[in-house]
């Protein structure tokens, strides 16, 4: 598959983005990969660099592409709906707006369309690490997210943020970026005959 000059250009945007925003966070390699933000554009790095080498069209990648853009759109919207206080460092803009927007359009514009019984692999990133951190966050006496912390609100208070608020978001976001991309997939090959 040969690549136009333009998915070459979104290609090494995204690459240099997410490789800024992690090297960033280099300073403190573990610590700074605890948070779902630096995993999720660490997974969208990943997937770039797979695309860099154009081997986009495995079906082992098409759910991994997916996978990476629920992740890092679960990050933007968390972010900005709870987390976000008006302030927000170029870091933050980056990991949290300008990483999401750039992959959001590369997949939409260059990747294939996951089939249907991929929507929950599109969800387990989040799904194991909410269950992690609820699971251990007591143990470790660390919790990345003030809203995941159960010793500051309570178990019931956290397992509804989690299960009863974020968990039904990302299956809301993974189904509509499905049925999203396999529209636009449609078409775009219906167009190119």
């Amino acid at each position: 598959m040969t690549r136009s000059k333009n998915q070459k250009v979104l290609i090494g945007i995204g690459l240099f983005t997410a490789i800024y925003s992690t090297v960033w966070n280099l300073s403190d390699l573990i610590y700074s990969h605890r948070y779902f933000t630096n995993q999720s554009v660490l997974l969208v790095l990943i997937t770039f660099a797979i695309a860099f080498k154009a081997k986009t069209q495995k079906p082992w990648y098409i759910i991994l592409s997916f996978a990476a853009l629920v992740s890092i759109l679960l990050t933007s919207i968390v972010f900005h709906v709870l987390l976000a206080d008006g302030q927000v460092s170029l870091q933050g803009h980056l990991s949290h707006t300008i990483i999401p927007i750039v992959y959001l359009t590369y997949f939409f514009i260059y990747t294939t369309a996951p089939k249907l019984k991929h929507l929950l692999i599109g969800i387990i990133h989040p799904l194991l690490y909410f269950t992690f951190f609820l699971m251990f966050g007591g143990l470790l006496q660390y919790y990345p997210y003030d809203f995941m912390d159960v010793s500051m609100h309570g178990l019931r208070s956290v397992l509804f943020t989690s299960l009863g608020i974020i968990l039904p978001i990302s299956i809301l976001i993974a189904s509509l970026l499905l049925w999203l991309k396999q529209r636009l997939y449609v078409q775009t090959k219906s167009l190119s005959r």
